[in-house]
């Protein structure tokens, strides 16, 4: 676990490489137990009259998981003060892993770093500082060797403050990002022996993955420094979407709840049924639009509430780039809609309000933004909503205790999030194989072969890790 400071000639003892220490025992004080006196005992003295030291070591699958995001958070202070450069630029040594055959995953130990699976990935590939950002005002220092010469050396000091210098390892220590992407995949799904449900994308293993909005491999080849800025446009749990949208949708409301922050601590709101409702449907059963007016979202429900009561409800909303003032709420009804009112009720009048909405940032959700405000595009916000029990006008249900009202998030600006996608309400929907992402479950060629890609990489993985438990 951590893996901090593995040294190389300990990576190769565990895969069982013990002829290759007779390149590493001068850059050590001490070679004790196998090697002892510079010299190679596979029978560890005659325990082991067959000399399998070497098989033996191989068959224990020693497995290292790498806390590879020091590089980014503390590169520059292990580099400077505590490691010294030769150490530092060695830590979490996932190239060494790779090529003594040693399999690894990457992991943050919360919450002395946050979880980032993407920010482990470009600190896999990268090795880059961004503490020497905050130190130094400078960027793109690297936390890393020179080159994959695995026996090249260089003088350090060990300390700063050191008056002499000794020979480091200056082995390049960076990963691929097919490795880096193994790394917090499969490969931590095999390190927990669940690679036969998860950890990559086949058929029998649970439906629960992601999708981004770019493609990792081309930005990690362009603007390597950004992968951890990816942004997620859909995750799939159980076969069901369960945050943000699909690329390619022409769909950008979801997550529709009852909202937590309710009237009074002690409302009692639950959903009976809703459902999300087509454009084409939503048209044909409802109200149609105006002019110039495009849906990001029709959602039909029932909720039970206190009689009488007012009750929140909520859904995410992909932004346009567009200011807040071009979106509309409709109560929707056959024949007619209703247009909410923006704005957060205030506290006093929160019991008894209907009829009025507002958008919040997720980092400030109690907050309503003003109409002024620019919904940056493809980012997540909350849409909230009020209504009433029994309200004449937006409770289409008069049943006590029951509240019914479709609702259609609209705008007026006729801009769509693109999403990672090349939608355009007023164009056809189109897939070029790529360019335009095509990340649609099960629908266009891009995601289609990305999937095989991953699936294929992660079987040949598996059978790697295995062939070498059978030797």
């Amino acid at each position: 676990i951590h893996g901090q400071t593995v040294e190389r000639q300990q990576i190769q003892r565990l895969v069982g490489d013990y002829a290759g220490l007779n390149g590493t025992a001068g850059m050590y004080e001490e070679l004790d137990g196998a090697f002892k006196d510079g010299v190679v005992d596979t029978t560890l003295n005659g325990k082991l009259p067959n000399g399998n030291l070497p098989e033996l070591m191989a068959a224990q699958n020693h497995f290292v998981s790498f806390f590879d995001n020091h590089t980014y958070f503390y590169g520059y202070r292990h580099t400077n003060k505590f490691f010294g450069p030769g150490r530092a630029y060695n830590m979490s040594p996932a190239g060494w892993a790779e090529a003594y055959g040693m399999p690894y995953s990457f992991h943050n130990d919360t919450f002395v770093t946050p979880i980032s699976p993407l920010r482990s990935i470009q600190s896999g590939v990268t090795r880059f500082s961004g503490d020497a950002l905050e130190v130094l005002g400078q960027k793109n220092i690297e936390v890393n060797g020179t080159g994959k010469d695995v026996d090249a050396t260089v003088d350090y000091k060990e300390r700063i403050n050191s008056t002499e210098t000794r020979k480091f390892w200056t082995y390049d220590q960076r990963v691929s990002t097919l490795q880096a992407l193994r790394a917090v995949t499969i490969a931590p799904a095999y390190q927990n022996k669940l690679e036969d449900r998860v950890g990559s994308i086949a058929e029998g293993k649970l439906a629960d993955f992601v999708i981004m909005d770019k493609d990792i491999f081309d930005v990690a080849q362009t603007e390597p420094l950004t992968i951890a800025k990816l942004r997620v446009a859909a995750t799939i749990v159980g076969d069901k979407v369960v945050h943000g949208v699909l690329p390619d949708t022409d769909f950008f409301v979801n997550s529709f709840r009852v909202a937590y922050d309710q009237p009074t601590l002690d409302t009692d709101v639950t959903i009976a049924d809703s459902q999300y409702i087509d454009h084409a449907t939503a048209e044909k059963d409802y109200a149609s639009l105006n002019d110039g007016e495009k849906r990001f979202g029709t959602v039909s429900f029932m909720a039970n509430v206190a009689a009488g009561s007012s009750a929140v409800f909520q859904m995410n909303l992909l932004g346009n780039g567009e200011k807040l003032s071009s979106f509309k709420l409709y109560k929707m009804t056959a024949n007619q809609k209703t247009e909410y009112v923006y704005g957060r009720p205030d506290s006093a009048s929160m019991a008894s309000a209907s009829g009025q909405w507002w958008v919040a940032d997720f980092t400030n959700p109690t907050v309503a933004l003003s109409q002024d405000a620019v919904l940056e595009m493809d980012k997540q916000y909350i849409t909230f909503f009020i209504i009433k029990d029994n309200d004449a006008t937006f409770d289409a249900d008069q049943t006590a205790g029951v509240i019914v009202d479709p609702v259609s998030l609209v705008t007026t600006s006729g801009t769509m999030p693109s999403n990672g996608g090349s939608y355009q309400p007023d164009q056809a929907k189109k897939d070029d194989g790529g360019s335009s992402s095509g990340c649609t479950v099960g629908s266009t060629p891009s995601y289609d072969l990305l999937v095989l890609f991953l699936g294929m990489s992660a079987v040949a993985a598996i059978r790697v890790l295995r062939r070498r438990n059978e030797q």
